[in-house]
């Protein structure tokens, strides 16, 4: 499977797992305020205050704080659930306020993940889902088109290919029209377009909301969600296929205070963002996707599953491993590859070669630095990182690209086992990633 990446070791309470829970809860009461999926909490803690502090109320929300009435927690629907599966209260009147394919006719959802983010002990755990050069026949592999990039679907069983593509497109379709900066209709840019007051949201948005706001957290903001505005700034504010070179550049936009992504604040089906930002979902959402895919796919199928979507792998096994081999390409005009395998977890390469323009006379890439507001400047061309999920690696990449000579503490420090290329092509290897089976 040609990719452009690779993926990090995270634990939760000192025991390896994937970051996608496979029986996800269901979705928190709504006014409890201590709850990871809650307002103005992250990974189960207040983002101000004492825990047991009670929040400032939205109005017709019920109380803040953690104890909500049994009767809101009896009433929370199953995250991602479609509505015909939830009780006939929750869902009157809801089709006709949210735009979209939230409605009862509308596709079905894949299960919608949840986020753990804790990193490894040790570079033997890092090292546990990567094996050195591994080949395998792949049964059945289709490859198309999606939010602006590839997509390449592998399964394990060939008789599943054609519900597995089916499946997986329909998601892609739901991703973009609730997810997409590109898409006036989107959900993402309902939400933009009021900064400042709380939209009503898929539940497929609010997902990947917290999934950055997460990254944002264990990056110490390094992965910043709030950077839309500031992309738009550089010259990204079409897709990248669409981008025309030697465009006039538009005007600088500041970045957003470093900590304002814990401003961020969400419900079961309504978002909120500080007034000025912009959301952007650029640095998780295709991993996420991948992630999303893949669990979904692999549960209904019951068929071991390999995702990649533009280099993003996140691969779900059911039953006997199977391992799928993974190409890295450094950079699109150097020959040669690195190929590793993997039997689940996921896989995710960043770079700047790749997704960069010229606005004004500035070559520019997608990577922006939140501290400076600028295409990230970095010693690094390519940073290639493996783990339990494609979102999981993907947020490693990134920062990491971000971080420049800092990176290499970073990941070591978190047991991330990642391969680095320089700008002149010197390769760095940390926590774990095979020293062998490079091919030049």
């Amino acid at each position: 499977m040609p990719a452009n990446g690779a993926a990090l070791n995270w634990t939760r309470e000192g025991v390896h797992h994937d970051l996608l829970s496979t029986q996800p809860g269901p979705l928190p009461p709504r006014g409890i305020g201590n709850h990871r999926g809650g307002r103005r909490s992250v990974c189960g803690r207040h983002r101000r205050g004492d825990g047991n502090r009670l929040r400032r109320q939205r109005p017709g929300r019920g109380r803040q704080g953690c104890h909500a009435p049994a009767r809101a927690r009896r009433a929370a629907p199953c995250r991602g659930a479609p509505p015909a599966q939830r009780g006939r209260d929750q869902d009157q009147g809801r089709d006709e306020a949210r735009p979209g394919p939230a409605g009862p006719g509308g596709p079905r959802r894949g299960r919608v993940v949840r986020y753990e983010f804790a990193f490894a002990p040790n570079r033997a755990e890092a090292a546990r889902h990567l094996l050195r050069v591994v080949r395998t026949a792949t049964p059945a592999q289709i490859r198309w088109r999606a939010l602006g990039t590839y997509v390449e679907l592998s399964v394990a069983d060939a008789d599943s290919s054609v519900p597995a593509e089916s499946r997986a497109r329909a998601l892609l379709d739901l991703v973009e029209r609730t997810c997409s900066r590109f898409r006036p209709d989107s959900d993402l840019s309902r939400v933009n377009a009021r900064a400042g007051s709380w939209v009503r949201s898929d539940p497929l948005l609010v997902a990947a909301t917290v999934a950055a706001v997460e990254a944002a957290e264990h990056t110490d903001g390094i992965v910043h969600p709030l950077l839309g505005r500031v992309v738009v700034g550089l010259g990204y504010d079409r897709t990248f296929t669409a981008l025309q070179p030697g465009r006039a550049a538009g005007a600088r936009i500041a970045p957003p205070p470093a900590d304002s992504w814990r401003s961020i604040e969400w419900d079961a089906d309504a978002i909120r963002i500080p007034r000025g930002t912009a959301l952007d979902l650029g640095a998780v959402a295709k991993a996420w996707a991948s992630d999303l895919i893949s669990r979904t796919i692999a549960e209904e199928q019951q068929t071991s599953v390999a995702v990649s979507l533009g280099g993003d792998v996140a691969v779900s096994p059911t039953g006997r491993p199977t391992w799928w081999p993974i190409e890295i390409r450094d950079h699109p005009d150097v020959e040669g590859t690195v190929e590793v395998a993997i039997a689940e977890g996921g896989l995710a390469t960043s770079s700047t070669v790749v997704r960069r323009w010229t606005a004004g006379g500035v070559i520019r890439h997608h990577l922006v630095d939140p501290r400076t507001g600028e295409s990230a400047r970095t010693c690094w061309r390519t940073v290639s990182a493996t783990g339990p999920s494609a979102t999981a690696a993907n947020v490693a990449t990134t920062a990491a690209v971000i971080l420049g000579d800092d990176a290499i503490e970073w990941l070591t420090r978190r047991s991330v086992a990642a391969r680095l290329v320089s700008e002149d092509g010197t390769v760095t290897l940390t926590a774990g990633w095979p020293g062998k089976g490079e091919q030049r």
